[in-house]
């Protein structure tokens, strides 16, 4: 209702409101970090994933060959996202080239589940994934719920929980600042817990 018989759904406009431009009826939008393109992910699973061009004037859907998207990705670079993917479910955190979306290719593998390590049995939702530290924050959902899990790629061992204790029935939505110090998410935890030790050495952060 903020703008009159304007229809619902994914609008790309000016800062100042002007040149309005409806791009989508649903999802979730996410600019690329130079502000090249975005991409809008489904809320359904698995998801899909369409990405276009700055203007909204040009959009592709993304394809991976035999794989699926299970969870909302995350942005690495222009050109690369990171996402969990399978076949049947998703199992892989993975980072996929969609330079060219109809052809999306898996560049790196970074986590499976089949590789968990001992005392991790956690289905993986929601990555992100930060080059300058080569760290992957995750959300991992187990027999007792929710948590963030914390790895850095290269380095020996399973990943970590990110908070020693406590679970979640609602956790999704994980990003990383910029120099890494911190990772941000949605839950609903009713109320204060003490903090845990973000990947870069700051706080794990609810919002």
């Amino acid at each position: 209702g903020g703008v009159p018989d304007a229809e619902p759904g994914i609008w790309l406009m000016r800062t100042d409101g002007s040149q309005r431009l409806r791009v989508g009826s649903h999802g979730r939008p996410n600019w690329s970090p130079e502000g090249r393109q975005f991409m809008l992910t489904s809320f359904g699973i698995p998801a899909q994933v369409t990405l276009m061009d700055a203007g909204g004037e040009t959009s592709v859907r993304l394809e991976i060959p035999d794989l699926q998207i299970y969870s909302p990705p995350n942005w690495v670079s222009d050109g690369t996202i990171v996402a969990v993917v399978g076949s049947d479910f998703g199992d892989t955190i993975a980072l996929i080239d969609v330079t060219d979306p109809a052809e999306g290719k898996v560049k790196l593998i970074l986590w499976n589940m089949n590789f968990k390590g001992p005392g991790l049995d956690v289905r993986p939702s929601y990555p992100a994934y930060l080059p300058s530290t080569r760290r992957c924050v995750f959300i991992g959902e187990g027999k007792a719920g929710k948590a963030l899990y914390s790895f850095q790629r290269g380095q020996a061992g399973p990943p970590k929980r990110v908070e020693p204790e406590g679970s979640e029935t609602l956790m999704q939505d994980v990003a990383l600042s910029p120099d890494g110090r911190y990772a941000l998410f949605t839950s609903n935890r009713a109320g204060p817990r003490q903090r845990g030790t973000a990947p870069g050495g700051g706080d794990a952060k609810p919002k």
